[in-house]
């Protein structure tokens, strides 16, 4: 396959100048065996339902493909549940960072400076960061004894919660200046943009089991 080879050659050549380079391990390394393993019941069946659900796909999963999986966060998630579920109060969680609804193969990257960088080009000087699987996240939450919250979008979320109507209130204060109702005004629609963090920026809801989850404001129109 040329087209393979071509991007095999060019991911090589990538990493031929830096100092590291990903390589596969050729046996299962003591992560993947704590990984797959666990006595986490949540956490294996969490992973299996990614696995089914990838299979399921329309390609399926295939021989070098990968899942990204967070053990820790599933952990996180599932503790979230089980302190939601255990409240006889009741409460709630609000879980708000950039991801998907599903399960991704890579996207870790790499920051410096403002700019995406290669993830081994400044090791140690680069911020790294990945996006969040919240389908993920709310299986785990729910194996804790949680109630998942339909996932929204940042900015769905922030207007359904009235941001538009508290800037307006904020903008027509008689001590707010033409300098501060701008910035007010831009911040706003930074946050809920969907060309800037509107979009990408995701609100998972979590409940205990005795809350009303169509009372919970923010995720139901």
């Amino acid at each position: 396959n040329p087209k393979a080879e071509t991007s095999n050659n060019s991911s090589q050549s990538e990493q031929s100048d830096l100092l590291f380079r990903l390589v596969l391990s050729p046996v299962p390394t003591p992560a993947v065996k704590s990984l797959f393993g666990g006595q986490n019941q949540v956490i294996n069946e969490t992973i299996q339902s990614l696995r089914t659900n990838a299979n399921e796909s329309s390609s399926g999963l295939k021989v070098g493909d990968g899942l990204e999986i967070s053990p820790l966060t599933l952990a996180v998630c599932e503790d979230i549940g089980r302190v939601l579920a255990g409240n006889p109060a009741g409460g709630a969680a609000l879980l708000v960072d950039y991801g998907e609804d599903f399960t991704q193969e890579d996207s870790l990257r790499a920051f410096r400076k403002h700019q995406q960088v290669h993830i081994l080009s400044q090791v140690g000087k680069a911020d790294l960061t990945a996006d969040v699987d919240f389908a993920a996240c709310a299986k785990a939450a729910k194996g804790g004894g949680a109630v998942s919250l339909p996932l929204t979008t940042q900015g769905g979320f922030l207007m359904s919660m009235g941001i538009l109507e508290r800037v307006q209130q904020l903008i027509d204060l008689p001590s707010t200046s033409d300098e501060q109702a701008e910035a007010l005004f831009q911040s706003m629609k930074r946050l809920v943009d969907p060309q800037e963090m509107g979009r990408k920026y995701k609100v998972l809801g979590l409940c205990s089991p005795q809350v009303d989850s169509l009372q919970v404001p923010g995720f139901h129109r």
